[in-house]
């Protein structure tokens, strides 16, 4: 696991470098547009663009095959529901939204809080997650 996680930050690093030598629109380039965001005037740190590179790379290998095969398990186990889908295409990209909804893969991500605040009636300290 810790070779192929060093591989991909190899491909974010990589992807760094080229996007020095031959920047893209950083509108239509994830990589460019890290490169082109300043914090307090300042570049964003590369540590922190090859790691969002690189998980941004993880979470494009990863997330489609998972998806699918949690939206056909679901469809296997409500055949009615296929039926439905099969009969009226017009619902179909409803049902993509909602599979997307109900299965994505990276539910267990979660931000960590910087400054209290609350949320939803429930009061969260900076740390939490």
């Amino acid at each position: 696991m810790t070779q192929h996680s060093e591989q991909m930050y190899e491909v974010a690093r990589w992807l760094v470098e080229d996007r020095r030598q031959h920047p893209r629109d950083p509108h239509t380039d994830p990589a460019s547009s890290l490169l082109h965001e300043r914090y307090e005037g300042e570049p964003l740190a590369e540590d922190l663009v090859v790691g969002a590179l690189r998980q941004s790379l993880v979470v494009g290998m990863v997330a489609p095959p998972l998806l699918i095969g949690s939206m056909v398990v679901h469809l296997l186990e409500s055949p009615e529901l296929a039926e439905q889908l099969r009969a009226q295409p017009q619902r179909r990209a409803a049902a993509l939204e909602e599979f997307i909804r109900l299965y994505s893969p990276y539910r267990g991500f979660a931000r960590t809080v910087s400054e209290p605040i609350t949320l939803r009636g429930r009061r969260i300290e900076p740390g939490s997650r």
